[in-house]
């Protein structure tokens, strides 16, 4: 039979309550004993941190540190409605909030995706995504089916790297996918003043100009933006594009 085991997000360095030396020792324990191995963390919904973001794809990389070869999930949030703080107060959960910590988790290496939709607040359901965040649920859930072979194919072994305007927060995931080099960039800058902000504080969220650079890129070549309509021309060893805040671009080269 199958194990699946779901860890909550203490086992991270962020929200860990054991010193550090017990933490590698205990949870890889766990790990060793399981077939598929998971977390949950819901900044916004679960703590009304939305400062805390970024700790969802922190997490997986964790994750992944302690689980090795093993298939790694991450379940995300899709709402507000949680029955730790007062609803009033609650910030909203919204899509681009949902979308982003799915390619943070992809990006950072989970190779599935859960969603997390009870509520308890102002009153108990088993589903409380609103028309938009269902319908963002139901464009990323046909756009990850539809790329799942790139997004699980070998990585890149090739020297590939992304800067997002003046060192703001990014990440990037490489696969080669027969003879295409697909290429899963986001946006992970949460604004100035993120590290300093408290429960409940919103968060400024910025654009920037990506930069990506690839070794043995030809100028001239064309680069498929996916699901977007466009392309780019790649100069020598690069090629750039904006990103809106908390976006995700995926790019597709053939070799």
């Amino acid at each position: 039979k199958l194990l699946f085991m779901t860890l909550t997000g203490h086992f991270t360095v962020q929200q860990s309550t054991y010193p550090e030396q017990v933490r590698q020792t205990l949870y890889p324990q766990y790990i060793r004993n399981a077939d598929v191995i998971g977390f949950d963390i819901y900044p916004i919904y679960g703590s009304g941190y939305a400062a805390h973001l970024d700790w969802v794809g922190k997490g997986v990389s964790q994750l992944r540190d302690l689980a090795g070869q093993k298939p790694v999930y991450a379940w995300i949030e899709t709402s507000k409605g949680s029955r730790w703080m007062t609803y009033e107060k609650q910030p909203d959960v919204l899509p681009m909030h949902t979308r982003n910590e799915v390619w943070q988790a992809i990006t950072s290496g989970a190779t599935a995706i859960g969603y997390f939709p009870h509520a308890w607040a102002p009153s108990f359901t088993e589903f409380a995504p609103t028309t938009e965040m269902q319908e963002e649920l139901k464009r990323l859930n046909t756009q990850i089916s539809r790329l799942a072979p790139a997004i699980l194919a070998p990585p890149f072994n090739g020297t590939i790297s992304m800067e997002l305007g003046a060192g703001l927060n990014c990440n990037l995931k490489a696969t080669l996918y027969g003879n295409d080099l697909y290429l899963f960039t986001v946006n992970m800058d949460l604004g100035e003043g993120a590290k300093d902000a408290r429960q409940f504080d919103p968060i400024y969220p910025r654009a920037g100009k990506a930069t990506i650079s690839i070794e043995g890129l030809k100028a001239g070549g064309t680069i498929e933006v996916v699901d977007e309509n466009r392309t780019i021309k790649a100069e020598k060893g690069k090629f750039a594009d904006d990103f809106a805040p908390l976006a995700e671009h995926i790019y597709r080269i053939k070799l």
